[in-house]
């Protein structure tokens, strides 16, 4: 009786924290706390963000075909997103860390939603009142320097004596990791030019989408009408710029050699309190997944004390506002690697070595990483003939859980995180089915509406089949990124609100 209340009271917990690690997702959203965000002093320490630059190419193609090269290349990008690089150190002066070889992996570099707001509006601000009028461009050369400008902007409220005490008392690794703030999604700097560079087209999304049918097919190279090309994948450098009069900036017909802020990347986390409460422990072998699917939700096989969890077992960071330390139970990431993006999902366990994680690269030995489990999708089907059979002697359990999940999803793909896709229905998803919706009227809480007793259940399940696993669009007016228009980002409306406050002078 015990532990099914100490269950009742997770599953209730980890709805509440999935509600709040949402925003690229398809639940509700909830507002930020004060703690989750890079404040300007800890910008300020952070430096810019430092761009994700695929080493090449990849062929949308072959990974759909091939569960073995798809695996291979998520982890790639993994181990990519979590390298150590160095941090700024507050440039500028004002006190520095006491550390002077402090890193942060790559991707707790980027940028939260709130910073999209500030960046365009010192861009926009640069416009002249006759250029703003007719919706004139960012010059490229001035994005080139957004990010580093944005990283040097005045710490208001700080003294320069404060700032560095400030500092000096961040040490541990913890602290350091800390800096950057418990953003619950994470935008890489490309991700963000794209937006700025395309702020003329975001203005207009809502008129050109007006009688725009899901079916509609726009351009065998543009699959968004709200953007005039889709996020930039890190290889397409130099950029190609949206259509406008350039004759006014540096370099009036392309932005020349330029800086690459790379690809497009959006990263979702979710965030426990350190040494608080209980940690679910959810199996992933064969026959646990094919129980977890037919039930329909992820229910914890077990839980363990919080308290439990050593330092090195969990990627775990201590914020500098609060003094709060967290573990982060998963990660959602998103990579414009392919038009349709490649979706990895990685989720903590204590048995980091079995089915999801039994072919984790040795790379990430000795690290935080090698706790985590990893699954990925590329497409809405699975072109895969048989996932399994890559993995049935060389990593039989991988090649047993892949077995369960074809079965099935077939003939969709499945991938889902434990810690995150909560909800009746949600540990059969795919993520990339649910974000084809992103930028539409659609309501992310319908998507996956299972309820037999809410009359809505039908109508969901015509419009979104097989727990919308399936495709159902041909066009993208958010290119798949839900913080388009939905919360906690809704960088549309920022983008918006933005431009009508400058023009009238708020």
């Amino acid at each position: 009786m015990r532990e099914q209340k100490i269950i009742k009271s997770y599953s209730s917990l980890a709805i509440i924290l999935a509600v709040v690690s949402t925003a690229v997702g398809c639940r509700a959203r909830s507002p930020r706390t004060s703690d989750e965000r890079a404040t300007p002093e800890q910008r300020r320490v952070i430096g810019a963000g430092v761009p994700y630059l695929p080493a090449r190419a990849t062929d949308k193609m072959a990974l759909a075909q091939n569960m073995q090269l798809r695996r291979e290349k998520a982890w790639d990008v993994i181990r990519e997103l979590t390298k150590e690089v160095p941090i700024a150190h507050n440039p500028g002066g004002h006190g520095s860390l006491p550390n002077a070889s402090a890193s942060l992996p790559l991707w707790q570099t980027w940028y939260t939603g709130d910073e999209l707001p500030v960046m365009f509006r010192s861009a926009y601000e640069k416009l002249t009142v006759d250029q703003r009028k007719i919706r004139a461009p960012i010059c490229p050369e001035e994005l080139d320097s957004l990010f580093e400008k944005h990283a040097q902007s005045p710490v208001l409220g700080f003294t320069p004596e404060e700032l560095e005490q400030r500092l000096s008392q961040v040490e541990s690794l913890e602290e350091i990791r800390g800096i950057s703030g418990r953003g619950v999604t994470m935008f890489s700097p490309g991700l963000l030019r794209h937006y700025f560079e395309n702020y003329v087209y975001v203005l207009k999304c809502e008129a050109e989408q007006a009688g725009l049918g899901p079916q509609t097919i726009l351009s065998p190279s543009n699959h968004t009408p709200c953007f005039a090309s889709e996020f930039p994948s890190g290889l397409d450098f130099p950029y190609k710029l949206p259509p406008s009069d350039y004759s006014r900036c540096k370099v009036p017909s392309a932005p020349g050699p330029g800086i690459n802020h790379g690809a497009a990347v959006a990263l979702k986390t979710s965030w426990r309190k350190a040494g608080a409460g209980v940690v679910g422990k959810f199996d992933t072998d064969g026959e646990s997944l094919t129980k977890h699917l037919t039930e329909g939700a992820w229910k914890p096989n077990s839980l363990i004390p919080a308290q439990n969890l050593k330092p090195d077992a969990i990627f775990s960071i201590k914020l500098m506002a609060s003094a709060n330390q967290y573990n982060l139970e998963s990660i959602h990431v998103v990579s414009k690697e392919t038009r349709d993006w490649l979706w990895i999902t990685l989720w903590w366990s204590p048995e980091p070595n079995l089915d999801f994680g039994e072919d984790r690269p040795a790379a990430f030995a000795g690290t935080p990483w090698a706790n985590y489990k990893m699954c990925v999708v590329t497409d809405f089907v699975e072109g895969d003939l048989d996932p399994a059979s890559h993995y049935t002697i060389t990593h039989p359990s991988l090649a047993r859980a892949l077995g369960a999940s074809n079965k099935w999803a077939s003939p969709n793909t499945q991938c889902s995180n434990p810690f995150i896709e909560q909800g009746q229905g949600n540990a059969e998803t795919n993520c990339i089915g649910c974000h084809q919706h992103a930028g539409t009227k659609a309501n992310p809480e319908e998507i996956y509406l299972n309820d037999p007793e809410n009359p809505r259940t039908a109508v969901s399940r015509q419009l979104y089949p097989n727990h919308s696993r399936s495709q159902v669009r041909h066009n993208f007016p958010g290119d798949y990124l839900w913080s388009f228009s939905q919360g906690p980002d809704y960088f549309e409306s920022e983008i918006i609100s933005t431009v009508n406050n400058v023009d009238h002078g708020i």
